[in-house]
């Protein structure tokens, strides 16, 4: 575990390949979390790297479409306790509020946006008439926001957030 936590990064599951004896040794001595890791049973001595992927992407895909399936029913747990944005605009101002727990992103999404220094936590879809800073990609922006508020970002495939969204939040509060 010791070796194995200087690899580990959050929230990012970290993929253990062993063979079946060895795996199985070290899953009863293992005392990480099953969210911090994916076991992959096979010898992965003599294989490239490609061959690695391949026996290790399909495992790491399934565990994020999990992790997002999950997210989205939290969200919808939710939004009756009203602690849910939609939007780029509703997100970017609970973020610099920081009340930002989890954010869902289709990864294919990319906006500009324009701010007035005065007014930061107000994001505009379309250029205002004072001066303002232009952000080319709102979107990652607000990403960066989130982290360093210590929230949570997931990014999901193109069209897989529910009803076409975008972007959806889980607030703290």
């Amino acid at each position: 575990d010791e070796v194995v936590r200087k690899y580990h990064t959050q929230p990012t599951p970290l993929v253990v390949m062993a063979d079946q004896k060895l795996l199985s040794s070290y899953k009863e001595l293992c005392s990480l979390s099953k969210e911090q890791l994916i076991w992959v049973e096979k010898d992965p001595s003599h294989l490239s790297p490609d061959q690695l992927s391949a026996h290790c992407w399909p495992r790491v895909h399934t565990h994020f479409e999990t992790k997002i399936s999950n997210q989205i029913a939290k969200f919808n747990e939710a939004v009756g306790r009203g602690q849910t944005r939609e939007g780029l605009q509703a997100c970017w101002r609970a973020a610099q509020e920081g009340n930002c727990l989890m954010l869902l992103v289709d990864e294919s999404f990319h906006a500009p946006g324009f701010i007035i220094d005065s007014e930061p936590s107000h994001l505009f879809r379309k250029p205002p008439v004072e001066d303002h800073r232009i952000l080319t990609d709102a979107v990652d922006d607000l990403i960066e926001l989130v982290l360093e508020k210590n929230g949570q970002v997931l990014m999901a495939e193109p069209e897989s957030l529910p009803e076409g969204r975008k972007i959806m939040l889980i607030t703290r509060y």
